[in-house]
């Protein structure tokens, strides 16, 4: 059912959870830990790190123009069964701009969004 790497992560779980029941009988079960020490420093700090470095000054739309250079048939966004590329996404965001600059949008008005998450979604913010 489960291949040996997963097994073994469950035992040492399993492991790890009997030697705090055993050491500290008298404590609330919300209080165990599954994960070891090492393990939940992966999960908190190591999965974490994800700092880069990016040009203070760049916007996001300005870096996401970037990518649809880079990578323009690569999928950007999946929400259910749609997905859209950084060229479709961009495409539609710009479209969106468009039509709100026609109507007298810029950059000092504040646009609300209200939908529900969807790619759509990604368009808004984008646009």
């Amino acid at each position: 059912l489960f291949n040996e790497e997963t097994a073994g992560r469950y035992l040492m779980h399993f492991v790890q959870l009997l030697s705090q029941i055993t050491g500290q009988p008298e404590a609330s079960i919300g209080s165990y830990e599954l994960v070891t020490p090492e393990e939940k420093q992966q999960l908190l700090h190591g999965f974490n790190d994800t700092a880069a470095e990016y040009p203070r000054e760049a916007t996001i739309h300005g870096l996401f123009e970037e990518q649809v250079k880079k990578t323009p048939h690569a999928v950007a966004a999946v929400y259910g069964d749609q997905q859209l590329t950084y060229a479709e996404l961009n495409a539609r965001a710009n479209q969106l701009a468009w039509t709100l600059c026609g109507q007298g949008v810029g950059p000092d008005r504040i646009v609300a969004i209200l939908m529900d998450r969807s790619v759509e979604m990604l368009v808004g913010v984008l646009g």
